[in-house]
């Protein structure tokens, strides 16, 4: 479960497009078509309106702070003069509400230039890198379909550098993949320094299930868990499985893709719409459209139409098999959007439930087997007992 259902995090897509073209792309290669006539770049007037309409809605409901996360599309697109007035613009709006910045990117068009910007404006990076060579460049590729390992690594390099010279934060979002080694994946990451991941699952839902056998997925979760939690690498976080330990320990979840609960997030498209959290677009071609924009309405408002509503009731869609399994509290139903289907909507147990089952099953007996002489002396309680 996580905290309350208010709106903290605000997805901006301030580019329409990319200059890469992903295999397994949500935005573009799923189905949904609603990002073709699109403005390529959010407009200022437009961006100023998204930046008050978040603030208006922080101060309503008294929030301290929101993570502001710039995704595209390829966010450097923009281009630096427009990022350079997007952060002074968030330094003048944002007096009395903290505003998180960080930004999703492929890494290929990473200058220093573009380092120096982000060092000096505590811009906090997440770099879309699904392993080694061979593994990333079996779906990250470019519209000619030529692998991208080689041009995310020069901007990755650079980053990296700035996080051990100023401090940047660097993490990466791998794409899990059931044809590679996860052990691999995961070591190729520490040995490049990262220290923050996620492994996301594949956006499949009922009607467009799974290419591989139940089973398949989880082996590749179980490889990078086991490199990780009995590794070299202590000092590296994967918030995929830390979520899923503080929920097995009564804690609370760190992400919006386990352990259920209001799927809150708010999503500005380019031209100012305003949509639900936006991996759903997966579901069919349109389904985040609410016909609303950030210049004409609040957030309050996107908040009161269908689609959105049904977010942030997820939980109350989960049907009878998910209510009667003993893993409810830590798998929460599995990431809102992989429940979809056209017949049933998100009255469905994730497409990737017998692999959350045996992940699940596999950490928990880790976590239990580990915890055991502290539960004994007294020390620790027991982690929540599923059996």
């Amino acid at each position: 479960m996580r905290q309350g259902d208010a709106s903290t995090s605000f997805v901006l897509k301030i580019a329409a497009l990319c200059n890469i073209n992903c295999t397994y792309c949500y935005m573009y290669n799923k189905g949904d078509t609603s990002f073709l006539g699109k403005p390529k770049v959010m407009r200022a007037d437009v961006v100023q309106a998204t930046l008050d309409a978040i603030v208006a809605y922080a101060r309503a409901h008294e929030l301290p702070a929101v993570s502001l996360v710039l995704h595209g599309g390829e966010p450097l697109l923009v281009g630096i003069p427009w990022m350079s007035d997007f952060l002074r613009r968030v330094e003048a709006t944002f007096v009395d509400v903290r505003a998180v910045v960080s930004l999703q990117t492929n890494a290929t068009l990473v200058t220093p230039e573009w380092v120096s910007l982000l060092v000096a404006s505590d811009v906090r990076v997440g770099v879309s890198l699904d392993g080694p060579p061979e593994v990333h460049d079996r779906h990250r590729v470019t519209h000619a379909g030529l692998g991208t390992y080689a041009q995310t690594r020069q901007g990755l390099d650079l980053l990296m550098d700035a996080a051990e010279q100023h401090g940047l934060r660097v993490g990466a979002l791998c794409v899990a993949d059931t044809g590679v080694d996860g052990r691999a994946v995961f070591e190729h990451f520490a040995e490049l320094g990262l220290r923050r991941l996620d492994f996301l699952w594949p956006d499949y839902n009922h009607d467009v299930p799974p290419p591989w056998d139940p089973g398949d997925l989880g082996r590749y979760y179980l490889d990078v868990f086991n490199s990780w939690y009995g590794g070299r690498h202590p000092d590296v976080t994967v918030r995929w499985f830390h979520s899923a330990i503080h929920l097995m320990l009564g804690g609370l979840s760190r992400c919006e893709n386990i352990g259920g609960g209001p799927v809150a997030s708010v999503v500005v498209e380019t031209d100012g719409s305003l949509q639900p959290l936006d991996t759903l677009r997966v579901s069919y071609d349109g389904f985040t459209q609410t016909g609303l924009n950030v210049v004409d309405d609040t957030i309050d408002d996107l908040r009161e139409t269908p689609v959105f509503v049904a977010c942030l009731a997820a939980d109350a869609a989960l049907p009878d098999v998910c209510r009667a399994c003993d893993l409810l509290d830590i798998c929460g139903g599995g990431y809102l959007p992989h429940r979809f289907g056209r017949g049933r909507q998100f009255r469905n147990e994730s497409v990737h439930c017998r692999d959350l089952k045996i992940v699940l099953r596999h950490v928990q007996d880790v976590i239990r087997q580990d915890l055991q002489p502290l539960v004994a002396a007294g020390a620790f309680p027991p982690p929540r007992d599923q059996s």
